[in-house]
């Protein structure tokens, strides 16, 4: 159970980080 929480956790947090690296490289470009 704690487990399958903090999975969620940390997909939310790379979903979050690659969201913010999506919108740097299209302001870059």
């Amino acid at each position: 159970m704690v487990f399958t929480v903090q999975f969620k956790k940390l997909e939310f947090l790379c979903s979050t980080y690659v969201d913010e690296i999506s919108g740097e490289l299209d302001s870059f470009f």
